[in-house]
């Protein structure tokens, strides 16, 4: 298949006999440029999302316990029981961050801490990958975060976690399929 070769303002745009696409550069409320790449096609339009890398926290008060937190989710417009998230800020490798956000969110940090996988969301239109990091032997600190609020921390048991799945405040893909990960990883291990 043919392609040819158009432009968008100053961004290059293929076209294809289904498809064609182009490139945005805008700012955030940060001042910083960001790209985001569109793909029109017959059936729609699906955005290509160029996001940061974040990690995702799973962390283990003890052996048998995860804690979850209760945050607001703006694009649902309600909270949501989830784990541990947030972006790996510059310079930080996955279990810094997860540890940074552990203490940002929950209200800990960890002495022991693994990166287990990275993970995906919709790989066919976004970039972004989270890091699943799971966190073990827990202590008390908090480091002041960017959230909004304080977030309710939540122990739940790891053999609850069929009940959890069935919630309708627990729809977050990435924090169910870290948490079935995470009980699976353990298990070999003990």
């Amino acid at each position: 298949m043919a392609l040819k070769q158009a432009t968008r303002g100053a961004q290059p745009v293929m076209s294809a006999e289904f498809a064609f696409s182009f490139n945005d550069t805008m700012k955030d409320t940060a001042g910083a440029l960001k790209t985001f790449g569109s793909v029109y096609t017959d059936v729609g339009v699906f955005e290509v999302i160029n996001l940061p890398q974040g990690a995702v926290v799973v962390p283990m008060l003890d052996e048998d316990t995860v804690l979850l937190v209760r945050e607001y989710a703006a694009g649902l417009h309600r909270y949501e029981l989830g784990l541990v998230k947030g972006r790996i800020d510059d310079g930080e490798t996955p279990a810094q961050a997860g540890d940074r956000e552990l203490k940002e969110e929950a209200g800990y940090g960890a002495r022991r801490i693994d990166v287990l996988r990275a993970m995906s969301l919709a790989p066919t239109y976004m970039s972004h990958q989270s890091w699943l990091v799971l966190a073990r032997d827990l202590y008390p600190e908090r480091l002041a975060g960017d959230e909004p609020e304080e977030l309710e921390v939540v122990p739940w048991k790891l053999a609850d976690l069929d009940a959890l799945m069935l919630r309708e405040d627990f729809s977050e893909g990435r924090s169910l399929a870290a948490l079935f990960i995470a009980r699976e990883w353990l298990k070999e291990r003990t």
